[in-house]
This record gives C-alpha cells, structure tokens and sequence, in this order.
C-alpha cells in the first residue's frame, strides 16, 4: 500500500535502516505458504539430499552470541513462537506432501524446556514418520544426552554444528564462546 515501515502495525525498524525490521511477535505471523502455487518436487532441502520434498520452517528467530562474523540478521534477542504454533506448521506441511523439515533456527537447542517441547509435540502427534533437520550450538550445557535422544525419537536425523574451526585461537579470536573440547564432546555425544 505504499505506507512507510513506521506506519505499518508490528514492524520496528532495527537501527535506523529502511531495510532491515522485525517482528516482536512471532505468533502473530500466522498465514502458511499456500504450497499449492509451487511445484514442490523441485524443493531438493540442504545438502546432503535427504527426503523429498524438503521445507524448512524456522520456530525461533535470533542469536545472543558475539561471533564477529555474523550477520545477526534476526537480532540478539531470541523470540520463539509457541511450541502449538510450530507443531501445527508441521502437520500442515506433513499433509502438502513434505517428507523433511529443515528448521532453520539460529540455535535450536539453546531454550531445552521450548526444544523438548516441540521434539515431545512431533513424537506425540505422529509426524515422527517424516524427517528433521536441526541447527544446534556445540556449548555443553546445550548439548545433552537427552536433549539428543529426544530428537533422535522425533525423527531427526542430521544435526548442523557451527564449529567454524578446530583451532582454539581462531575460535577465541572469532568470539565463539566455545572450545574445542565442547565441539568434540558435542560430536561424540551425537554419534
């Protein structure tokens, strides 16, 4: 409608530039992609090829994080929407044929008590027949034996780790927050 960013309900703009914006609310943006418009054959999802077709949904948005590479395009201050929200998405996308979901979070494992819920919603629900992808931070206190049999239960079957580097001082000089011992352990406790 042509209206500028500060005249349009829910959408703050994030330091000053016309471009960049935010929602607060997750929740609130409720309309799904109508899939019907698109041939979904041709949704391949990340490498390595998983499933076909292939979604990704994100249920949480930001990152508290210092690494000085990231673009941060979400913000420091993490949001998520309802774990119900997320869940519904799920067997939205389930019924339009979609046999993965990549979920596209920042860190997915940094809220346990909003990650179990929603890996405990997928299990109880039955949408544990379709495959998941998730993005997980290294840090020990975010990776758990539990966390990680959960999400082995609900389907998941490859997890992403920003690991960036095996070398302690470019971890240390990239603001990581994290140690080569935390990446190792993370890796042996998902295998």
């Amino acid at each position: 409608q042509g209206k500028p960013l500060g005249e349009i309900r829910n959408i703050f703009t994030k330091g000053g530039g016309s471009n960049s914006y935010m929602h607060p609310n997750l929740d609130e943006i409720s309309n799904l992609p109508d899939l019907s418009l698109f041939d979904l054959g041709r949704f391949s999802g990340a490498i390595p090829e998983g499933p076909k077709p292939s979604m990704c949904i994100m249920g949480s948005r930001g990152c508290p994080f210092e690494c000085i590479f990231c673009q941060n395009a979400w913000g420091k201050k993490v949001r998520y929407r309802r774990p119900e929200s997320v869940i519904a998405e799920i067997k939205y996308l389930r019924s339009q044929g979609i046999k993965e979901i990549f979920f596209q979070d920042d860190n997915f494992n940094l809220n346990h008590d909003w990650a179990k819920e929603i890996l405990s919603g997928i299990i109880a629900c039955g949408l544990n027949d379709i495959a998941y992808r998730l993005v997980f931070r290294c840090n020990e206190k975010l990776v758990t034996s539990e966390l990680l049999r959960l999400a082995r239960k609900a389907g998941v079957w490859i997890i992403f780790y920003g690991v960036e580097s095996l070398s302690q001082r470019m971890l240390d000089g990239m603001r990581k927050g994290l140690t080569v011992a935390e990446i190792e352990r993370a890796v042996r406790l998902t295998q």
